[in-house]
């Protein structure tokens, strides 16, 4: 805050021969040791019996005398860049990694080795929980490796993130009625429907096929 840090310890370390020094700040943040041999010293503030930043290389000469500054808000400053950085960096690390495992999950998928697209999937989706599309992929690898709950689980992820998109819907009512579960799988075919009327056909023929596969043609 800019204010003079008095009472604090001053450890002052010889470098070439092994002697140690310590002085305390005065009321305006100042401190002096004379006297010094001549050579390389490391200077370290201390508070309560912790090293807070220190100085190192400090050359002291024979009849002259060496300053040691240190500025906390020069360093604080410092330290929130340097963690700024450290997040930004941190973050690119992810994307990476989870654009790596969505594009190994593709491949897998294209190939139809579903669980492995699924474990890739579910590796990205653990990392980054806000891709839709993530969730999406997920659900198609459970639903070829024939897992229809996971599948509706994964897919029910995928409209939370985006509920506006009816092809999830309509991919949802295809893997409930898979699972057995006539009536969820309408709801979510007929809800396809109303939300893409062009597309409308396409999802009463899944409800068809879904029903007729199910024994009631009817």
């Amino acid at each position: 805050d800019g204010k003079p840090m008095s009472g604090v310890t001053i450890t002052i370390d010889r470098r070439g021969i092994s002697q140690h020094f310590e002085v305390k700040t005065d009321g305006k943040g100042a401190f002096l040791h004379s006297g010094l041999p001549a050579d390389a010293y490391k200077v370290t503030v201390m508070k309560d019996g912790k090293p807070l930043t220190f100085l190192d290389n400090v050359r002291v000469s024979t009849g002259a005398s060496a300053k040691a500054d240190f500025d906390f808000r020069e360093l604080q400053a410092s330290a929130g860049n340097a963690e700024q950085r450290a997040q930004v960096e941190a973050e690119k690390a992810k994307q990476a990694a989870v654009k790596a495992a969505f594009d190994q999950g593709r491949t897998a998928l294209t190939a139809k080795n579903y669980a492995e697209a699924a474990q890739l999937f579910q590796q990205a989706a653990d990392a980054d929980p806000t891709q839709h599309v993530i969730y999406a992929n997920l659900a198609d690898a459970l639903g070829g490796a024939r897992k229809y709950d996971d599948a509706a689980a994964a897919y029910r992820k995928a409209i939370a993130l985006k509920p506006e998109e009816s092809a999830y819907y309509n991919n949802l009512g295809i893997v409930l009625g898979n699972a057995g579960k006539i009536d969820e799988a309408s709801q979510a075919l007929q809800k396809a429907a109303e939300m893409n009327p062009p597309g409308a056909a396409q999802s009463y023929f899944n409800l068809g096929a879904v029903l007729t596969n199910r024994g009631r043609t009817k």
